[in-house]
């Protein structure tokens, strides 16, 4: 959620860049159909396209109230979702869009 909150036009690729920056491992398949299910179906936040997720009204509200940086933002998002009734979901992502995001994270992160 930090990642969509902090980029202009989030791509999925943007997502997997945020996780692997605070916990140095890429997201996999599963922890994607997961996390973001839960945060669809919890009305924070909405696919815009098969490689882009935005934020609903309610997910920008609580976006609004993150501390910190980079990695404080993390546990204030924590926090913030902790007083939230998470519903259970699962993102059903076209097939090949996670593989094509890895690897356009993997190709910028090499032109750095």
């Amino acid at each position: 959620m930090t990642a969509v909150a902090g980029a202009a036009e989030p791509t999925l690729s943007d997502v997997i860049a945020y996780g692997d920056a605070c916990n140095h491992a890429i997201f996999t398949d599963e922890e994607l159909a997961i996390g973001v299910g839960r945060l669809v179906a919890s009305g924070l936040m909405e696919p815009a396209a098969s490689d882009r997720l935005t934020l609903t009204p309610a997910g920008v509200e609580l976006a609004g109230r993150l501390r910190g940086g980079m990695f404080g933002q993390v546990s204030s998002a924590l926090r913030l979702l902790s007083r939230v009734e998470l519903m259970e979901g699962r993102w059903e992502v076209e097939a090949g869009s996670i593989a094509a995001a890895v690897r356009a994270y993997r190709d910028c992160a090499r032109r750095r």
